[in-house]
């Protein structure tokens, strides 16, 4: 729970001194731990939160996150068929990234692990998403934080 309350006081502080950048981060970070501790329609409330920000104020460095998080509260609500829409959405967004490291940073950030990888892999994969830049072989895990 500590995690929550944290992730809670991060988007608190934020909403006072920040920006949308700030806030579609924060919204995007409540979205993961909620979906880490199982509570579904908290992590796609904040899921699509988030993405509404990065939309609406033209974030585009953002939207792989922002689209990741709706595929990870999707997963968390057992609905494999939106978490797989959205990570492909979250996939051809990080091929319009140009910096590489930032490419990097966001692949390492997006990769779908344990329940999450499961929820996503469960049904048939298209032709067309085994082409894409694949998330896995990325060692990310959310045990523990």
């Amino acid at each position: 729970m500590q995690m929550l309350h944290e992730a809670h006081t991060s988007r608190y502080h934020w909403d006072h001194i920040g920006n949308a950048h700030n806030f579609a981060i924060g919204d995007w970070q409540i979205s993961r731990v909620y979906a880490a501790l199982q509570q579904a329609p908290s992590a796609l409330l904040f899921a699509r939160s988030s993405l509404d920000i990065c939309q609406k104020n033209g974030l585009k460095d953002l939207l792989p996150s922002a689209y990741e998080g709706m595929a990870r509260a999707y997963a968390t609500a057992n609905d494999a068929s939106e978490a797989r829409r959205y990570l492909e959405f979250a996939r051809k967004e990080l091929q319009r990234v140009n910096d590489e490291e930032d490419r990097k940073g966001m692949l390492a950030e997006t990769a779908p692990t344990g329940r999450y990888r499961a929820e996503v892999d469960r049904e048939h994969v298209s032709e067309q998403t085994r082409t894409q830049p694949s998330f896995r072989g990325t060692n990310l895990s959310d045990e523990g934080r």
